[in-house]
């Protein structure tokens, strides 16, 4: 075997070796989604059982669902 075939050898073993990178994930949203609407209920429902005053506290709701809706749909 000469030289030139080893290094050939290598080279073609280099590049099968290698994975690729692909496509690259930063993170899973599915259990951010999941945090925000299960924060938004449990408000929501907190303000129906009268914990925070009754009805007039629905809009304490509105600010959480907004910001989580918003968060998780960028």
């Amino acid at each position: 075997m000469s030289a030139n075939e080893v290094s050939e050898n290598l080279r073609t073993q280099d590049h099968a070796a290698r994975p690729s990178a692909g496509a690259l994930s930063i993170a899973d949203p599915v259990p951010v989604g999941i945090a925000g609407f299960a924060m938004t209920t449990f408000i929501l429902s907190c303000v129906n059982a009268g914990f925070f005053g009754g009805t007039a506290a629905t809009p304490m709701v509105l600010g959480p669902a907004i910001f989580y809706g918003a968060w998780c749909s960028c």
